[in-house]
């Protein structure tokens, strides 16, 4: 009988250590850290370069003038010499690579209807650029890795980001890596909606509730997020269709599984760089493996801070930690 009641006892803490790693496991697998990657740095005197890193114009470099590839390399847009600089993960620089027969007529400043907002997308292995150029703002050209164009003047009407696969969405399309739609998805779109790799459709609606909705617009789950009070906008789906959310009181970003599971909510700084104004003008990336990116509107930043004339240019990477086994 004594034999018994150990054996019991034994296979009741196996069970409970067993599922305190698990959760242990889950949790760590959901933890992320956040590291700071400096691109550039730059010196002004009476608005002119003294020096500047690569001698891009840090100082202006707006947050869709950058993109990422799924090896985390980094491509920087530069307009003034027609150019991307592709950049390791650490932003230290890899090549200088020059953009054949495309102009960017609008790049001053300092002339009313003088500068158009210039785009830059990557495949997901950095074998092709997708650039917007010339007089029209979704007018898209693709380049391969050398700068060699390889389709030019494609009209998309909308702005577009990188799923996994490989392949790219609109707000109702999804396209292959030459641009071509592959998947018409919706004639009725929705501001701020994202859908998922079956198709299924996310929005927020007035009460800032998450709701799911099938392709067929029927509704499959909707709920708040605990502990934040207001959900601003979604910013990604990776792989396992896991979906983030940019939150707000307090900021951060909840990311939830395609049941509506709360995975992990990352807290985000109080500072410049993550201010309200900021956060909504910025780009949040969401890579397939999950890891998070965010390029900030560094111009308002640079008008915010004293010391006038030197400054940085940095982007942020949410990184997901792995289990410990």
């Amino acid at each position: 009988m004594k034999k018994t009641y150990n054996i019991l006892f034994l296979t009741a803490l196996f069970a409970i250590l067993f599922s305190y790693y698990v959760s242990l496991s889950l949790a760590d697998a959901n933890n992320y850290t956040s590291k700071r990657i400096l691109l550039g740095e730059y010196r002004l005197h009476n608005d002119k370069a003294i020096s500047s890193t690569h001698s891009i114009r840090w100082w202006e470099l707006e947050a869709f003038n950058i993109a990422i590839d799924d090896n985390k390399n980094i491509y920087i847009l530069d307009i003034y010499n027609k150019r991307v600089l592709k950049l390791k993960p650490d932003g230290s620089l890899i090549n200088k690579i020059s953009l054949k027969d495309i102009n960017f007529p609008y790049a001053d400043r300092s002339t009313e209807d003088g500068y158009m907002d210039y785009m830059i997308q990557v495949s997901s292995d950095g074998k092709y650029l997708y650039v917007t150029g010339g007089s029209e703002v979704y007018s898209w050209y693709i380049f391969d890795s050398n700068g060699l164009p390889v389709r030019k003047n494609i009209s998309i009407l909308s702005n577009f980001n990188r799923i996994c696969g490989n392949k790219f969405v609109t707000e109702s399309d999804v396209l292959d890596s030459q641009l071509n739609i592959i998947k018409h998805v919706t004639d009725h779109v929705y501001a701020g909606e994202i859908f998922d790799s079956a198709f299924n459709f996310y929005s927020l609606n007035q009460k800032n509730i998450i709701v799911k909705r099938s392709n067929s617009r029927q509704e499959i789950w909707k709920q708040g997020v605990t502990g934040y009070s207001q959900a601003i906008r979604f910013i990604g789906v990776d792989v396992e269709d896991n979906i983030y959310v940019l939150m707000g009181s307090p900021l951060g970003i909840a990311k939830l599984s395609k049941t509506g599971k709360l995975f992990t909510s990352i807290s985000l700084p109080n500072n410049l760089i993550y201010s309200n104004e900021n956060i909504r003008k910025g780009i949040f990336r969401v890579l397939c493996d999950g890891n998070i990116y965010y390029f900030p509107p560094y111009i308002p930043i640079w008008q915010s801070i004293t010391q006038k004339g030197k400054g940085e240019y940095s982007i942020f990477k949410f990184e997901k930690e792995t289990s410990h086994n």
